[in-house]
């Protein structure tokens, strides 16, 4: 390290700036040897001080800002990060972003290169009193400073005793955060809820932390505030990062936040894209039922979730049917929002609850809409209510779930096709365009563990040739799909056979034959279908 009495009206600021410009634009990645050449010539405490003696000097702070970072990069670099703390508190609160974010950034390094040093680089931080300016720098008008800010502040928070640091007296971060969150600014109001959110994901203890702070109050605030819908998108998008994790997800439903969800699907005088992001909350949420006495959620808040989405269909099909506009993007996003719910057999369970009827919307959407992105959404999501996601174990429901599922489709398909079938209803869908035929195989592979819909399907020779025609299909994902659905008749098929449950046919060899041929083949005298690979739209 150079020597801490350094004159600085000895160093040569312009030479230092030519001499930082070439060495921050050298190519490629640079050497533990480089950097130390470097700082032989121009030691880091020449470096950090021109950064403030120099400010006049053309090019001087950009380039010595950049080749700190590059040697910062190094092992070598690395191990000089615990002597940037003493300027650290300078550099938080220097006039030019590029100084301020570069020492962000360094504290951030410094803490990720003492994961393991038992708390010594997080007590080196409570010494030089940098929690507090740190977290003031999440409001910081520059967004790159606020982001390494964040970022530096997400690993104090895994750090031992980093959280006392950020939350507690002994580091002055106490009540910086929530003031930050109270802030006029929504940019500044939105950075410190999401650093909160960020927080919150790391750990229990970490959970608490943020709890106890108080900060989610303003959360629930701004989830309230419907005269200001950009405040509300805001919450809800803190709210989707809270609710992937289990920490997050916890505290969630620990509060009353599943009663605001709720109302929020249902209210009609909020704007679409709100409900639209409550939906997706909500399904995250519900994913975590599972009926057990320990489940986050109960049964009544599952329900109530259910029931807000019967609502909210109800409510488009009933304007649909009156002739109002419809905002389509929104009637999707629900239908997804419930297939994301349907994976869990809990979930599932939910939907096909006869007192909500929201598979029967669901239908409503993949059998009858006229809409091509509807019509795709209600396939998808019925294929993965039915169990498309789930293990072959777990894909039949409970009786009564199944029986609600056989009636609809047997309703669905006595409004849909001339033949008043499931087959017929089936064979109408696989003629339609390439998007609803994958769909359909994803819905149709579930659907032949339940063995009404296995003889159904069987039993009609236009939905087997149908799904067996090698020209049908030229998009790889399609192709692959449709194998998968073959297989999976070939062996609920046999399997059916060999119980007494259907009698043996030909269709069992033909399927055999079809699927020993893999998904790319076709008819034995062709070399096989060329898969084409586009872009899916779905999936």
């Amino acid at each position: 390290m150079a020597d801490m009495d350094i004159d600085q009206t000895a160093v040569d600021l312009p030479l230092l700036a030519a001499a930082a410009s070439e060495f921050s634009n050298y190519p490629g990645e640079i050497s533990d040897a480089a950097a130390e050449s470097f700082l032989t010539k121009f030691p880091l405490l020449v470096l950090l001080t021109s950064l403030e003696t120099g400010r006049d000097v053309p090019g001087l702070e950009v380039a010595v800002v950049t080749s700190l970072e590059r040697i910062f990069r190094t092992p070598y670099g690395k191990r000089l990060l615990p002597h940037t703390l003493q300027y650290a508190s300078v550099g938080l609160k220097a006039e030019s972003p590029l100084v301020r974010k570069l020492t962000c950034v360094a504290i951030g390094d410094l803490l990720s290169a003492g994961e393991n040093d038992g708390g010594a680089t997080v007590r080196a931080l409570t010494e030089s009193q940098l929690a507090a300016p740190l977290l003031l720098a999440v409001g910081d008008g520059d967004q790159y400073v606020a982001k390494a800010a964040v970022e530096a502040l997400g690993k104090l928070a895994k750090s031992p005793g980093g959280l006392e640091l950020i939350f507690t007296d002994r580091g002055a971060g106490v009540g910086v955060l929530r003031d930050l969150a109270l802030e006029t600014s929504a940019t500044v109001r939105i950075r410190a809820l999401a650093m909160a959110a960020t927080i919150f994901g790391v750990s229990e203890a970490a959970a608490a932390a943020v709890q106890g702070s108080g900060i989610f109050s303003v959360l629930a605030k701004e989830l309230d505030n419907s005269d200001d819908m950009l405040a509300q998108l805001n919450a809800l998008e803190l709210l989707c990062e809270l609710a992937v994790t289990p920490h997050g997800a916890r505290f969630l439903l620990a509060g009353n936040l599943i009663g605001r969800l709720t109302s929020t699907i249902c209210n009609p005088a909020l704007d679409s894209l709100v409900r639209s992001r409550a939906m997706t909350v909500a399904a995250r949420l519900t994913a975590l039922y599972d009926e057990s006495p320990g489940s986050l959620m109960s049964g009544s808040e599952a329900a109530g979730i259910a029931n807000a989405f019967g609502e909210l269909l109800k409510h488009l099909e009933d304007m649909e049917q009156s002739g109002q506009t419809v905002d389509a993007t929104e009637h999707e996003n629900a239908l997804d929002a419930l297939s994301f719910i349907g994976k869990t057999i809990q979930g599932a369970e939910l939907l096909f609850n006869p007192r909500t009827m929201v598979a029967r919307h669901v239908m409503n959407a993949a059998f009858l809409h006229r809409a091509l992105n509807i019509k795709l959404a209600g396939i998808h999501a019925l294929a993965t209510m039915t169990g498309s996601e789930r293990d072959p174990s777990r894909v039949l429901l409970s009786d009564s779930a199944e029986t609600q599922l056989k009636d609809m489709i047997y309703s669905a398909a006595a409004e849909r096709s001339s033949t008043r079938t499931p087959a017929g209803m089936f064979l109408i869908l696989f003629q339609q365009s390439p998007e609803v035929r994958l769909a359909m195989y994803r819905f149709t592979t579930p659907m032949l563990a339940r063995i009404w819909c296995l003889r159904e399907l069987c039993a009609s020779r236009e939905v087997i040739d149908y799904l067996l025609d090698p020209r049908l299909e030229t998009n790889k994902d399609a192709m692959e799909w449709r194998h998968v659905c073959c297989v999976a008749m070939t062996t609920a098929l046999s399997a059916a056979i060999e119980r007494g449950q259907i009698s043996s046919s030909e269709t069992l060899s033909r399927l055999e034959e079809f699927v020993r041929k893999g998904p790319f083949q076709g008819k034995e005298e062709q070399k096989g279908a060329v898969p084409i690979y586009a872009t899916q739209e779905r999936m």
